[in-house]
């Protein structure tokens, strides 16, 4: 599995920031531990709101545009990448709304934001934070907790949110993360 993090066309900058040891595909652009969220925002290619607009069509020959009943696409606000086809009744989720969450933990509940980013051009986003707690496995293995939030604008998936020890990089990682048996998961749907 790749790890799909794309370098966005008009910053040339690859969709990804952390804090800490650099990811193993050694993209992203390396943070100071007290950025703020609009730096994060900036640095991990999530400074941008998901737009919908009416799926519209032009048959072959019948000159006519038509427009898709109960439809939407989903698109970037800069980049007007379309990210997904939805139903109208598709709420949406903005790359602010998952800063923004983590936020309010690192200002409340001392949590570090660690890795932000988006995978598939931005389909799916994701910020994690460094709950500041680990724990020792025999003896000298430290494993650490972390916060997960992710959502997608293509469908795929709901808003999810779950403590793991899975450090979220890429798409391999995320899909470790949304594998792990997590009675602490939540799940907000679109």
């Amino acid at each position: 599995m790749a790890h799909l993090i794309e370098t966005n066309e008009m910053t040339g900058m690859a969709e990804i920031a952390y804090v800490g040891q650099k990811p193993w595909h050694g993209l992203g652009q390396q943070l100071n531990p007290d950025a703020d969220i609009e730096t994060w925002a900036k640095m991990s290619g999530l400074a941008w709101q998901a737009k919908v607009a009416k799926v519209l069509y032009k048959p072959d020959n019948f000159g006519d545009i038509r427009e898709v009943q109960r439809q939407n696409v989903v698109y970037r606000d800069d980049t007007l990448a379309p990210l997904g086809l939805v139903t109208d009744r598709y709420k949406l989720h903005q790359p602010k709304d998952v800063l923004d969450f983590f936020n309010v933990l690192m200002q409340s509940a001392g949590f570090k934001l660690e890795v932000a980013g988006a995978i598939k051009g931005g389909k799916r986003i994701w910020a994690l934070a460094n709950t500041n707690k680990e724990a020792c496995v025999l003896g000298d293995d430290a494993v650490r907790g972390y916060l997960l939030l992710s959502t997608s604008f293509d469908g795929s998936t709901a808003t999810v949110g779950q403590f793991t020890s899975v450090r979220v990089v890429c798409n391999n990682t995320l899909s470790a993360a949304d594998n792990e048996v997590a009675p602490s998961r939540f799940n907000i749907t679109h």
